[in-house]
């Protein structure tokens, strides 16, 4: 999933999941469903009642973080 990154655009043979053809129509239909948050995800599970989702996209959020800030996202990880 680094192709995007390197090369600056993605194939049809190298993209997200979220990207590919096949799965246009099921996001389509359930797009009034995504809901973007921003913030640590510790702060974005603090906001959903029974503090999980299921889909997340990171990107490089923890590169800059102190490790006390890194550890707080793995908790949200492994819950």
């Amino acid at each position: 999933h680094f192709f995007g990154y390197f090369y600056g655009h993605y194939t049809k043979q190298c993209c997200p999941r979220y990207l590919k053809e096949e799965h246009f129509a099921g996001l389509k239909a359930n797009v009034n469903r995504i809901r973007v948050e921003y913030g640590t995800l510790k702060e974005a599970a603090l906001r959903y009642e029974d503090g999980h989702f299921n889909r997340m996209v990171l990107l490089d959020h923890m590169d800059w973080m102190p490790n006390s800030m890194i550890l707080d996202e793995w908790d949200v990880f492994m819950r």
